[in-house]
């Protein structure tokens, strides 16, 4: 069989070990989406700790979501410098990282984690990307890419069962250093298959300036794309971050509950990219599918919106 380019899907024989990589890149994005929702789910203790108002939390995840924004321009570049699977553990080094000056304690120190965890998750799926796309058959790729995505909602889920308990028994820091002992088993882990999977690493490529930016100035449906992914993440970051503090505050739950009903919402993002994924490969394209979530996510918003008010207590 002769050698596949980064630019071509290994063929069928190979899946197996694509889905290896497919397991590997979900996990990493796992514990990055994790370490990145830690501050949001323990908002109400780490604002009481350090004596600001928990709104603050908006800010945070502002900034540590700008830095990935920033990062991602280049990271693509930088996975096809060191390879897939070295930028992981790069996204991953930098996690643990942000865990390990989140055990400081102080708000300049959790600044410092904010910076470094964006550019983690700047880096996580671009990396992602290049060894799914040499590892996956075309016919699968959408469910595939759906399955790898669900380490966003799964992180949601770990942050939101593991850290209220660990914070309630222990302290806030105990969460951040779980996830940062599980990152460093991880970068571990992925060492003895750094050679196979980063075989078509090509070092020469080089950075441009502007990075990603000019895909969205040559292609138009790119800038319409991006739009998209932009408001859609959007409206999801703006419910997930503050749940956790409305839930504690306004509807009184227990730190540990409001944790668990976030985890539940995160479960039911899980569900829905695989399912929607399935049903992309089914039509044959993306677009439909994406077209009805943004219509169904807008009129969800809208009534949040309008009947918020009415049923919430007071």
């Amino acid at each position: 069989m002769p050698p596949s380019s980064p630019d071509r899907p290994l063929a069928s024989p190979e899946w197996g070990e694509g889905r290896v990589v497919l397991l590997a890149a979900t996990w990493v994005q796992v514990l990055c989406s994790a370490a990145m929702l830690l501050v949001p789910t323990l908002a109400p203790q780490i604002a009481a700790a350090f004596g600001v108002p928990t709104g603050w939390v908006g800010l945070q995840v502002s900034l540590l979501y700008g830095v990935a924004m920033l990062t991602s321009l280049q990271s693509a570049v930088l996975a096809r410098r060191l390879g897939g699977c070295r930028a992981s553990q790069l996204a991953i080094a930098l996690v643990m990282g942000g865990c390990a000056l989140a055990l400081i304690g102080t708000p300049l120190a959790l600044l410092a984690t904010t910076l470094m965890l964006g550019l983690a998750y700047g880096i996580t799926s671009p990396a992602a990307a290049e060894l799914l796309s040499r590892f996956t058959p075309p016919e699968r790729r959408n469910l595939v890419y759906s399955i790898k995505q669900t380490g966003v909602p799964l992180g949601g889920v770990l942050a939101g069962l593991t850290a209220p308990p660990l914070a309630a028994y222990w302290n806030w820091q105990a969460a951040f250093l779980a996830v940062g002992a599980a990152s460093l088993a991880t970068l571990l882990l992925l060492q003895p298959r750094r050679g196979r999977w980063d075989a078509s690493r090509d070092a020469s490529v080089r950075m441009q300036r502007g990075g990603s930016l000019g895909v969205l100035r040559r292609y138009r449906a790119m800038r319409w794309l991006g739009a998209t992914g932009f408001c859609l993440s959007a409206a999801q970051l703006s419910l997930l971050s503050f749940a956790v503090a409305f839930m504690v505050e306004e509807l009184l739950l227990s730190l540990v509950m409001a944790g668990a009903v976030v985890s539940l919402v995160h479960v039911a993002g899980v569900s829905g990219r695989l399912a929607w994924g399935a049903l992309a490969d089914r039509m044959g394209g993306s677009l439909p599918v994406l077209f009805g979530l943004a219509g169904v996510i807008s009129v969800l918003f809208f009534l949040l919106a309008v009947l918020g008010t009415v049923v919430l207590p007071g």
